[in-house]
């Protein structure tokens, strides 16, 4: 709005939208898709077009996923796996040349979280139906007693089945049905069941390993908890005048 003031303002070019024949390089047969902006990304769901020049020629248009940041973030999860088991070991050997012992040493609680860590990374996981089932089919296995990555296969499993190798890591679907189930013994008489006590009917490697840490961690009844909850009690009570006074 100039307020009735000329400025000399002339219409160098008139904006028109952009247009694209999709389909065929006959006008006539092809689908006109036409945007405001020189992007569209509603003509293939969850793929966005940048038109960068016109061009009268036909251009194919391929279109694969990224799987960089896949690849990425199980690079993570194999390395976090093996410090995770490297701080265990270190804290759980005796070394010889300086007759050190690990704190944790003859462990059991320890050594049984080692076992049940590397059992569930061996495992098929719960409820998978793709083609993959296993870490080491899609290119994840044990060398030397740490866990690698060999990524041409990885790439291979992904471009054979992209969401059977998602679901070995990411699937988690938990069961369904009833919050009450009944006490045996008991006619008519039941107990609530809390969504983190159901079962799953599919769950894949990350989330094994997520409910195996819970088992131990859970702020009421897992055994760390309760290991450290004994300890801090024995403590207290050795502070005790009670103690004291025996």
């Amino acid at each position: 709005d100039t307020q009735g003031f000329d400025l000399g303002l002339q219409t160098l070019e008139t904006g028109t939208d952009a247009r694209v024949f999709l389909g065929s390089t006959d006008p006539a047969k092809a689908i006109l898709l036409q945007s405001s902006t020189n992007t569209m990304d509603q003509v293939i769901s969850g793929v966005t077009i940048d038109l960068n020049a016109t061009n009268e020629e036909p251009i194919e248009l391929t279109i694969s996923r990224d799987t960089t940041a896949f690849e990425a973030a199980v690079n993570e999860f194999v390395t976090a796996f093996n410090g995770i088991i490297q701080r265990i070991d270190d804290q759980s050997k005796y070394d010889q040349a300086t007759k050190r012992k690990g704190v944790l040493l003859g462990d059991g609680t320890v050594q049984s979280i080692r076992q049940n860590l590397f059992s569930a990374v061996q495992d098929d996981g719960t409820g998978l139906t793709g083609t993959f089932k296993y870490l080491t089919q899609v290119g994840i296995g044990f060398s030397d007693g740490k866990l690698s990555l060999n990524r041409d296969r990885f790439r291979a499993a992904l471009e054979e089945d992209f969401d059977a190798v998602k679901d070995i890591f990411s699937a988690r679907v938990q069961e369904t049905g009833s919050e009450f189930q009944p006490i045996q013994g008991l006619q008519g008489a039941s107990v609530k069941i809390s969504q983190d006590d159901r079962g799953f009917t599919k769950l894949g490697v990350v989330g094994a390993l997520e409910e195996i840490i819970k088992d131990y961690v859970d702020s009421i009844d897992g055994s760390l908890t309760k290991r450290s909850e004994a300890i801090t009690s024995q403590i207290e009570f050795t502070d005790s005048p009670r103690f004291n006074a025996i």
